[in-house]
């Protein structure tokens, strides 16, 4: 597909711009509002990492795909509902918006033993003008330690959420800062390996500041074909 091939040529031409090695990125595409057919046509092209951002409107799209015999990696990007917990740890194979440690516990425990450990990332946002205090890093840290105790999950990382900007400069000063978080939490825990940061208007910079996994939507599908569907409470 054009589309993909074009945006992973991107990537390709970044990675050499800032340095990074190349493959090293992995594209996921942020396939809310989207229908299972358009995601056929991008996993048939290669692309097999997607994220949803609400459950109700996934589980469909993963029981068919499943159906389908697609062997797609599910991550879920959303805000997490404690309600939805246990659907997410049974149809996900990441959870990259994970804040609390309660959420990990129901996780921990909804994960059914036969699945590989769920991926999860911590999410942070960074707010404008702020960089992360000493005694944010230390939560931060404090929050991670905690998670690595739950066998049913797989700490991987850090997801991050910057403010809309359209600046380069600015863009590049708030992923700084996430990827400032993330290398004093490998610090303790070496064995993190993703930085997950950058979207349609600002994976350039992202990839300068050192991201691992960009969530991609509307630079790969387009427009919504979705217009409205339930969202979860």
């Amino acid at each position: 597909m054009l589309v993909l091939e074009q945006l992973n040529d991107k990537i390709v031409t970044f990675e050499r711009r800032y340095g990074r090695t190349p493959g090293s990125i992995l594209l996921v595409g942020v396939s809310k509002g989207q229908s299972l057919q358009a995601i056929e046509v991008l996993y048939e092209a290669g692309q097999k990492n997607f994220a949803e951002n609400y459950v109700q409107e996934a589980l469909p799209k993963i029981e068919q795909a499943k159906h389908q015999g697609l062997q797609i990696v599910w991550h879920f990007i959303g805000k997490p509902q404690t309600n939805k917990l246990k659907a997410i740890a049974n149809h996900f194979d990441w959870v990259q918006t994970l804040d609390s440690i309660t959420h990990a516990k129901l996780l921990n425990q909804h994960r059914p033993k036969e699945f590989p450990p769920l991926n999860c990332c911590i999410q942070i946002s960074v707010k404008e003008g702020k960089s992360l205090m000493k005694e944010e890093l230390q939560d931060l840290e404090s929050f991670a330690v905690a998670i690595t105790q739950f066998e049913r999950l797989s700490l991987r990382g850090m997801m991050c959420m910057i403010p809309a900007t359209s600046e380069f400069d600015q863009q590049k000063r708030y992923f700084d800062v996430c990827r400032e978080a993330y290398e004093h939490l490998k610090q303790t825990l070496p064995f993190l390996d993703t930085l997950s940061m950058g979207m349609s208007a600002d994976f350039e910079a992202a990839i300068a500041s050192g991201a691992t996994l960009l969530r991609i939507g509307t630079a790969l599908f387009g427009p919504r074909q979705i217009k409205s569907f339930k969202v979860d409470r």
